[in-house]
């Protein structure tokens, strides 16, 4: 089965529109598709979204998923029992997460980068997070894959400079 993707993989989740453009493409999605079951939790700061955060929800639910959102401060470990997949935004507290989806059963997809050391992303005592301060450009190392969405060579990301985790 074939299906037209609009937008790259990287994106299917974030709402960052400068990274990802409107590139045009197609993908085989056959198995990954009916896949795309079952519930999410949505780990934020809050159970009243940031914009960021409820993008990120309309677009699980578009895909076919119930999404259940919970503070990051109630949650924990036993949340992610029978979920499809764990997201944990940014705009969590870290102190609030730590280590708490570590050792789950099921997949966790963070983008808060000062939690990346509890999920042993980067070393622990690391300074970074596996993060680049000053940063506008990404450089595409595989144009032939799927989630660089046709572009190749260096790329602007956004229009000033960010901090890239």
């Amino acid at each position: 089965m074939k299906r037209r993707i609009l937008v790259p993989a990287l994106c299917i989740l974030a709402s960052f529109n400068t990274a990802c453009g409107s590139s045009d493409f197609t993908e085989d999605v056959g198995e990954v598709e009916s896949a795309l079951t079952g519930t999410v939790l949505l780990v934020a700061s809050s159970t009243t979204l940031s914009s960021a955060d409820n993008a990120v929800r309309n677009r699980l639910q578009g895909l076919g998923f119930t999404v259940q959102v919970k503070a990051a401060s109630a949650t924990t470990s036993a949340d992610a029992t029978g979920k499809a997949l764990v997201v944990v935004s940014s705009t969590v507290s870290p102190s609030n997460v730590g280590t708490k989806f570590r050792d789950v059963t099921v997949p966790v997809l963070t983008w808060e980068a000062e939690i990346y050391d509890d999920m042993q992303l980067t070393p622990a005592g690391s300074t970074n997070f596996g993060t680049r301060s000053s940063q506008r450009n990404l450089t595409i190392t595989s144009p032939g894959h799927p989630m660089a969405a046709g572009l190749s060579g260096t790329v602007v990301a956004t229009s000033s400079t960010r901090n890239f985790s």
